[in-house]
């Protein structure tokens, strides 16, 4: 979720050097964090916000965002702690819809809670990312302005929900009804099940770990269990939203290992690889400890997961090839040449020999590594 910008989009200022920055440093404290908060206005005006550090030791009410950075180059700007700012289009528009519908919550966003910048912050704020998304008081999915067209012609999506009570045990595996046939709403449901937000990576953990969901879309919003019971009554699928809830239910079943999830999640999207790994260790029950270091090549950080599977014994040495080869499939985009390649592409000449402790199972794959190191 993080590092999903392009070089057109850093956090630069516009038109005011490379020496003007909004970002003062963070405090040494191990739990802290920046919110946003945006400025009341009226519609048209300009978006002005300020950023402020906060430590979750004194339990600060905050909302946070889950969205599509989208492509392109950050075409919007804004006004954050007195400096220009440059936001893709999609983050714009939602600020705009926050600033109308929530003028009262301050919220975490990645692209400007965060100095993308500065390497050894990025690492730090990751890590706290499975914390920030289960203490928000509600997490805000963004779906975009584009469904504001349907709006006019549906009745309000609370009421299409409304089948179901919303403390119901929902299952997501079963039809609640048969599907419906009003072509308007159907043809409204499936572009929300389609939609591509739903194949990003980052949302595993941003929607897993929420402890309240809000959708919103146009003008619109409603809470996550009308929306999940909306869409299931159209019986498109067990994919998008109702794979995640599926996933919501089961993080509190120990189910959501770091390798059922690196292979349940291995098609889904982001920007930067490297957050193939980094942007699933948040909601993995047993990747506690885990090192996340932007600064590490892909081999390092393949070179890290085998290394700690191994040492926490979370995978059988019958599987050792197979779980190396889909974490450099994850790392690197290739599945078909040798494993070995990865040495060839992505190892710096000063990695040193890796400090796992061989055993007959693990040498079949390292000793890959030993003849080029």
């Amino acid at each position: 979720m993080v590092m999903r910008q392009s070089k057109d989009e850093t956090n630069q200022t516009q038109d005011l050097g490379e020496s003007w920055s909004p970002y003062k440093p963070l405090s040494q404290h191990r739990d802290c964090t920046r919110l946003l908060r945006i400025e009341a206005a009226k519609d048209g005006d300009p978006i002005t916000c300020s950023l402020f550090e906060v430590i979750f030791g004194d339990r600060p009410k905050f909302g946070a965002l889950s969205y599509m950075w989208g492509d392109g180059q950050a075409g919007q700007t804004i006004t954050l702690n007195g400096v220009g700012f440059n936001v893709r289009q999609n983050l714009w528009d939602a600020l705009h819809y926050l600033r109308k519908h929530a003028p009262d919550t301050d919220y975490w966003i990645d692209a400007t809670c965060i100095n993308q910048k500065d390497i050894p912050e990025r690492n730090r704020q990751v890590r706290m990312m499975h914390h920030i998304y289960f203490r928000a008081q509600t997490v805000v999915v963004w779906l975009g302005k584009r469904y504001a067209e349907y709006e006019a012609a549906l009745p309000d999506l609370q009421r299409l929900g409304h089948d179901k009570p919303s403390n119901e045990q929902f299952n997501p595996e079963l039809p609640t009804d048969s599907p419906r046939t009003d072509s308007a709403e159907r043809s409204f449901a499936e572009k929300l099940y389609n939609d591509d937000y739903w194949k990003r990576l980052w949302i595993i953990q941003e929607i897993g770990l929420a402890q309240k969901i809000k959708v919103c879309f146009g003008n619109s919003a409603t809470e996550w269990k009308q929306f999940t019971q909306f869409i299931t009554m159209h019986n498109f699928g067990s994919k998008g939203p109702i794979r995640l809830e599926r996933q919501r239910e089961e993080k509190y079943t120990g189910s959501n290992t770091l390798l059922q999830l690196l292979q349940d999640h291995k098609e889904a999207d982001c920007q930067d690889r490297k957050d193939k790994v980094y942007g699933l260790v948040g909601m993995a029950s047993d990747a506690r400890g885990f090192s996340i270091d932007y600064n590490k090549s892909v081999f390092e950080i393949w070179t890290d997961v085998m290394e700690f599977m191994n040492r926490h014994s979370l995978f059988f040495d019958r599987d050792i090839i197979s779980i190396g080869h889909l974490v450099k499939f994850l790392l690197t985009g290739a599945e078909c040449d040798p494993l070995q390649q990865i040495l060839g592409l992505y190892a710096p000449r000063e990695v040193k020999q890796s400090s796992m402790k061989y055993d007959s199972s693990l040498c079949t794959l390292f000793s890959i590594f030993e003849e080029k190191i």
